[in-house]
């Protein structure tokens, strides 16, 4: 039975009765709920609101199941700024996916999500706005077209038609057609556009198919239609979706989570990652992109209503056999027998060149059911001697071989290989038509035919050279009436693409920026556009035998626009007239010595060897530099200078960015996460020695102070001469106010610290780093003297001693830290009897020395 539903423009709405959550007050504001006659509900608003609340009604769809589609519409517009409208769906209705109205509009379309079981109406009032008794209703409807559950149904109406067929080709086209006459009782009536119609199918259940053209005529009424799966190209859009690492049945997941009435299988366990942006799920299948599903994981398509199966292959095996070649003419049988690529004896080579002991060869079996025998050398460059392997060879599956006697077994085996696949077997394409065959001689081998499916298995074999050729079944018109197969084309299965499913739209021009660089969603639209020009210059191309030759279409809105020359010399393409329109403008060329082209799409470039090469579909790169070879890579800027520079020694950054560190001539530095500079390195080249700034350490500093501003800070400065300031900023604290009086710094010079300054403006004198007479203590030696035997601070164990310049101890104090004495950076004192002292010290170097008598230190 066919039964047809119509597409339902309008909405149903929810009763009040469904929804959960309201309130009589919030937020400084009451609420007063009336059911209007027609259903929907009535607010009122009075009071002062207070922050900034969404408030919720929540239909809980766990209960009760309304579809994917909600709408939602308000009596007034949507004012962001004071009350506005918005959908959020869930689990729990109350946090998630969310979308407000824009300003101005008064309705909206929320569709939920997969595992997604509550859906929340609401509105938005803005903080510290009044409202006076203001009243609004808000209306919410689903889609009652297409709910989960009408498709089990019955139809609006049951068609009677005299045709209605099913036509498919893997991996490619699914549509059908119908004829219906204009009978009495109005069914033709039901068959419009975007109207579903469940037929029969070829792999026994019903399926569902979407009317997207009809036309009626005196006699009937005719409508193509298209697997109602294909919606997904207008309600399934993938903004950026991107399965990493994932199995089939995963990716699928995730591609069909933007609109969870679609949903994905596959029996795929291979893993792969593609990036889907801006795409809609029919592309992200089986478009013509390197990204698309069926590039990147394989398989072959099967739809089911809402769902499409992807597995490794469709159809099975039941051993139907075909005998073919009777050379019998009937209508309605066309075969095809190729041998032109069949290969009976192999000559086969390994990589750099190797064969087999005595230039062997590798025969097929069947090499004897051929008249001739079928030469030919084919190179296997996964088969290789070890002296040529490369470092990871073995784990990606070379065969790696150490004697002849190896490769030569290696070598056989992978022959072999070959003719299993096929090599040694004619192509084979049938085409049948069941209908015209059923009365003829030729039914009685055909007839197994009428119960295949799309993608099933059937062995061909030829009467005259007795080889058996596995050939698919690649094509099917299925009669849904009958419920037998119209027709059938068996043959090889070769990869297609969906037809028209593509979400870009006029991508060619402009597909290079005015810098030379490509813009890469231009690049697959020129990929499409030149994909498609092709095609229909195929469908009108002529076999032309003279050597100089040229092709033009001069009409500008034709599809095959443009213009081709082939001579000896080479090959023209044209897109495009000259400005003047005298002549074709040639931006494309093929001559013996090379190619000249605006834009060359490639999978792999490559030289002679493999050994250097650039795969354009993952993005690797390979470069071999033979050391002595004096070749080396060289990256320049726009002024020529070197940048960066590769060869057999290795990288030479000269200039640029390497994980957050900023290389160029004058030194480097490295940059945090939020941008900014936080350590800098600078080396300028000044001629005379001695220049300040000849060589810097800086630190970014965030905080300001009173006085003070944020900036680079020096750490260290080293000169020419010898001279090295490490320096540190010093800060004077006054109650809550902080700033910054002096950069402190301590200059080293030949190994002795020979100057600085400090916070108090004081100049530190020069310090010598000695020991005393006994060769144990540190002393500082304080005074500008030649000797420093042992005068001066000297710290012996817990004891400190300070001496005048004859050597005898002036003051002696000994004490045991930390109880009589503070050691640390900052200020330390040291009490004696009669006089108080004072050092401070900055990271462990005296800075600065005090005492007086009688007086404490302040």
């Amino acid at each position: 039975m066919i039964q047809v539903y119509e597409r339902k423009k309008e909405t149903c709405l929810i009763p009040s009765s469904e929804y959960s959550g309201f309130s009589e007050e919030y937020s400084g504001v009451k609420f007063t709920r009336k059911i209007k006659e027609d259903g929907r509900i009535e607010f009122t608003l009075d009071g002062t609101h207070k922050g900034n609340v969404f408030h919720m009604f929540t239909l809980d769809l766990s209960k009760k199941k309304y579809g994917t589609n909600y709408y939602m519409k308000a009596s007034v517009e949507s004012e962001r700024s004071r009350l506005y409208f918005g959908v959020i769906t869930d689990g729990t209705g109350y946090t998630g996916h969310g979308s407000t109205m824009p300003n101005g509009e008064n309705e909206m379309w929320a569709t939920i999500r997969e595992n997604e079981d509550c859906i929340a109406f609401g509105f938005g009032l803005e903080d510290n706005c009044i409202f006076h008794n203001e009243t609004f209703t808000i209306g919410v409807y689903y889609d009652n077209g297409e709910s989960d559950d009408r498709f089990t149904r019955n139809g609006d109406m049951t068609l009677l038609p005299t045709e209605a067929n099913i036509h498919v080709i893997l991996n490619s086209t699914w549509e059908a057609t119908l004829e219906h006459p204009i009978d009495e009782e109005g069914r033709w009536k039901y068959i419009k556009e975007e109207a579903v119609v469940k037929l029969p199918s070829f792999y026994g259940k019903d399926q569902l198919w979407r009317i997207k053209r009809k036309e009626k005529r005196d006699s009937g009424i005719s409508a193509t239609l298209e697997s109602i799966f294909y919606d997904s190209r207008d309600d399934c859009f993938l903004v950026d979706v991107r399965p990493t690492n994932k199995i089939g049945w995963d990716a699928l997941k995730l591609m069909t989570a933007p609109n969870s009435k679609y949903q994905g299988k596959s029996d795929i366990v291979d893993t792969a990652t593609a990036y889907y942006q801006f795409k809609n799920l029919m592309e992200a299948i089986n478009g013509d992109d390197e990204n698309s599903f069926i590039n990147r994981w394989g398989g072959e398509i099967l739809f089911d209503d809402y769902t499409v199966i992807i597995n490794r292959r469709v159809g099975g095996d039941y051993g139907v056999e075909l005998r073919y070649g009777k050379n019998i003419p009937q209508d309605g049988l066309t075969e095809e027998v190729d041998i032109r690529e069949v290969v009976t004896r192999i000559y086969p080579k390994a990589y750099n060149g190797y064969t087999m002991t005595n230039n062997g060869y590798v025969d097929s079996p069947l090499i004897d059911n051929y008249p001739t025998i079928k030469i030919r050398t084919i190179t296997f460059s996964d088969v290789k001697m070890r002296e040529d392997a490369s470092e990871d060879d073995e784990e990606n599956g070379v065969i790696l071989c150490d004697t002849q006697a190896e490769l030569d077994a290696a070598l056989k085996r992978r022959c072999e290989e070959q003719y299993r696949a096929g090599l040694d077997k004619p192509k084979v394409t049938i085409s049948a038509d069941m209908v015209l065959l059923k009365d003829t001689e030729a039914y009685k081998d055909y007839a197994v035919l009428e119960d295949v499916s799309l993608g099933d298995t059937i062995h061909c074999k030829n009467s005259h050279l007795g080889i058996v050729t596995d050939a698919r079944v690649i094509e099917l018109e299925w009669d849904c009436i009958r419920k037998k197969v119209k027709s059938v084309v068996l043959g090889d299965f070769q990869y297609n693409y969906f037809n028209d499913v593509d979400s870009a739209v006029n991508r060619i021009d402009g597909a290079i920026r005015p810098d030379g660089s490509l813009v890469a969603e231009k690049i697959a639209g020129f990929i499409n556009g030149a994909m498609t020009s092709l095609r229909a210059q195929a469908n009108i191309a002529k076999k032309v035998g003279t050597r100089a030759i040229l092709f033009e279409d001069l009409d500008p809105d034709s599809p095959t626009y443009g213009a081709l020359a082939i001579g000896t010399k080479g090959i023209e393409i044209a897109g495009q007239r000259t400005e003047d329109g005298k002549d074709w403008d040639w931006t494309t060329a093929l001559t013996g010595k090379g190619a000249i082209a605006d834009i060359i799409v490639a999978g792999l470039l490559s030289d002679k060897t493999g050994k250097n090469f650039w795969n354009l579909n993952s993005g690797n790169m390979q470069f071999t530099i033979e050391k002595g070879s004096g070749s080396n890579i060289h990256v320049v800027d726009a002024d020529g200078n070197t940048i960066c520079k590769i060869d057999a020694g290795g990288l030479e950054a000269i200039a640029g960015t390497i994980g957050g560190f900023r290389i160029t001539k004058n030194g480097f530095s490295c940059t945090s996460d939020d941008g900014k500079k936080r350590l800098l390195i600078m080396n300028y080249d000044y001629d005379k020695e001695g220049s300040l700034g000849t060589f810097y350490i800086q630190a970014w500093k965030d905080s300001k102070f009173d006085g003070d501003t944020s900036g680079w800070e020096t750490l260290v400065r080293y000169d020419y001469d010898g001279e090295a300031w490490f320096m540190s900023p010093q800060y004077v604290f006054s109650g809550t106010n902080v700033s910054r009086v002096q950069r402190d710094y301590l200059l080293i010079k030949n190994a002795n610290i020979s100057g600085g300054h400090i916070f108090e403006g004081k100049v530190v004198p020069e310090y010598y780093i000695t020991k005393d007479s006994n060769g144990h203590g540190i002393g500082l030696e304080i005074g500008n003297t030649e000797t420093a035997d042992a005068r001066g601070i000297r710290f012996v164990l817990d004891k400190l001693m300070i001496n005048n310049s004859t050597g005898v101890e002036n003051a002696s104090f000994e004490f045991v830290a930390p109880k009589n004495a503070v050691w640390r950076d900052g200020i330390g004192y040291v009490f004696g009897s009669f006089r108080y002292a004072r050092l401070s010290f900055v990271h462990g170097i005296l800075v600065d020395y005090w005492w007086k008598d009688f007086e404490e230190p302040e």
